[in-house]
């Protein structure tokens, strides 16, 4: 509140307050009593927002000066340094957030209730200046997000231990301690950074300078911050291993036909899969557990199903991984989080039972919803892939697939007249492939009594069209012996019954 006084000389004292008078002897006294500018909606006096004057203005003026240095707070410019790596960012990139709504609510506050006394200094020396804070919020899992990229160069990723066969018996692999990128600690010396007072101060002094954001930005110097690094400490231990001694599930994929190259990647992508051990509650990531198809990590050029035509690619083969894997995960009783089939059925799998991945793009998941740990074997041998899953005796079910609803969706073939060709002449330009649909069942049984029945996916295979060429050239009645024939001689496709041209089966090499 505010505190109006006045002195006057007479026979008595008035003494006003809210027009009240009272008498008391000498001297006159009239204290009045004002509403004070916040309970106007206005900042009182002396207030400060991040060293800004906003002192009597109303929370629409302050919530405008809020916004504005808010935006300028997150764009500072930051340089997270580990050793000789440098990140440079912005403490929005990091998930910075700023509460402009609690700062203006702060800022327009009446002044806390005071005694007659303090009012009266006020009166005559003025209020302290009121500080008002605008600071900028940063939680360790956006900075952990905002870093990713930054946090797996300067890292290194805790091995967990890993369980394989080899020659019939369990080897177990010790886990392996690693370090990470410490968010809180960069949280905290970000936020630091940007409450120094001299910060404040080029902050405040940009803004009253009525600089853009952009000019003020220009002028300023990266703040650089150092990282620090905590212990990554391994998700699986040796004792988690003990519980795995039983095989749930196993699975095999032949590989005949196969290329050399297409060989190769595929028991890479199986390397990197075995012996993965998943806790109850994890899900495993394809995508992640072997990493980019790309020459550096030494996969190679095979044919890859691209727009459903086979063309050579990078990586070729890996899909046969993720299938074989699939069927063996859901013979395990493991939940499927994500799969998805590919553009027309493959060779190794009957129809709705394959699952294809695409680096970046398309990733097979599942979860271990078991009571155990599990632990992934995988293996290419005798032209072959396998798959077995352990995990721990009283996890173990009976589990069947069943294929049902399966459907045919036609293809359509189109005829263009091709005057090269004699008349009725058909020649298949584009073989044409069926569509399928079907749905994929499974069946969970212990001791023989059915615990559930589930619908595991629905695959809707499309249908790629075809092309024809139909000859629509003249020919001659007679033809001279030995006379050079006038068009060219192409191949013609086998017909089927009703006329049309039968499409081939197409053998997938993904």
């Amino acid at each position: 509140m505010a505190v109006s006084l006045g002195w006057g000389m007479g026979a008595g004292v008035r003494w006003g307050v809210g027009g009240v008078a009272c008498a008391a002897g000498f001297g006159v006294l009239l204290l009045t009593v004002q509403a004070p500018a916040s309970q106007q909606g206005l900042a009182p006096e002396k207030t400060l927002l991040a060293g800004v004057d906003v002192s009597g203005k109303s929370a629409d003026e302050i919530k405008q000066i809020a916004n504005d240095l808010s935006s300028r707070l997150l764009a500072t410019p930051l340089k997270l340094r580990y050793q000789k790596r440098v990140l440079a960012t912005t403490p929005d990139r990091l998930g910075g957030k700023v509460d402009v709504a609690a700062a203006v609510t702060a800022a327009v506050a009446p002044d806390p209730a005071g005694n007659l006394v303090d009012r009266l200094r006020e009166r005559f020396s003025g209020p302290d200046a009121r500080q008002v804070a605008l600071p900028v919020v940063l939680t360790p899992e956006a900075v952990t997000k905002g870093t990713a990229r930054f946090a797996v160069q300067i890292g290194m990723e805790p091995k967990s231990a890993k369980l394989t066969k080899v020659a019939g018996k369990f080897k177990a692999t010790p886990p392996q301690p690693g370090k990470e990128l410490d968010p809180a600690a960069l949280a905290a010396s970000v936020h630091t950074a940007l409450d120094e007072p001299a910060y404040r101060a080029k902050l405040a002094e940009g803004l009253l300078s009525s600089a853009s954001r952009t000019e003020w930005l220009k002028s300023l110097t990266p703040i650089e911050l150092p990282v620090t690094t905590r212990e990554a400490v391994p998700q699986v231990t040796l004792e988690h291993l003990k519980e795995i001694t039983a095989r749930l599930s196993s699975f095999r994929t032949g590989m005949g036909g196969s290329s050399r190259n297409r060989i190769s990647n595929v028991a890479l992508a199986c390397r990197a899969i075995d012996g993965t051990v998943l806790l109850p509650g994890d899900v495993f990531s394809y995508n992640d557990i072997v990493g980019p198809r790309v020459a550096s990590a030494g996969f190679k050029e095979a044919p890859v199903i691209v727009k459903g035509e086979l063309q050579p690619g990078i990586g070729g083969g890996i899909c046969q991984v993720s299938s074989t894997l699939f069927n063996a995960a859901l013979l395990a009783d493991l939940q499927i989080v994500r799969r998805s089939h590919h553009a027309f059925p493959v060779h190794y799998v009957p129809a709705g039972r394959d699952a294809t991945v695409v680096d970046g793009l398309i990733d097979f998941r599942f979860r271990n919803n078991l009571k155990h740990p599990v632990a992934i074997d995988a293996k290419v041998s005798g032209g072959s892939v396998y798959f077995h899953i352990y995990g721990h005796p009283a996890d173990k079910r009976e589990v069947e697939l069943e294929r049902g609803r399966i459907s045919v969706i036609p293809a359509a073939i189109s005829t263009v007249s091709d005057p090269r060709l004699p008349k009725g002449r058909r020649v298949v330009e584009k073989r044409a492939k069926s569509g399928q649909r079907v749905t994929l069942y499974r069946i969970v049984k212990q001791d023989g009594k059915e615990l559930r029945r589930e619908t595991v996916s629905r695959s809707a295979y499309r249908a790629f069209p075809g092309v024809v060429r139909v000859g629509t050239r003249e020919v001659a009645k007679a033809v001279p012996s030995g006379a050079p024939s006038s068009g060219p001689s192409l191949p013609a496709a086998p017909m089927s019954p009703s006329g049309t041209t039968t499409p081939s089966a197409q053998d997938d090499r993904q």
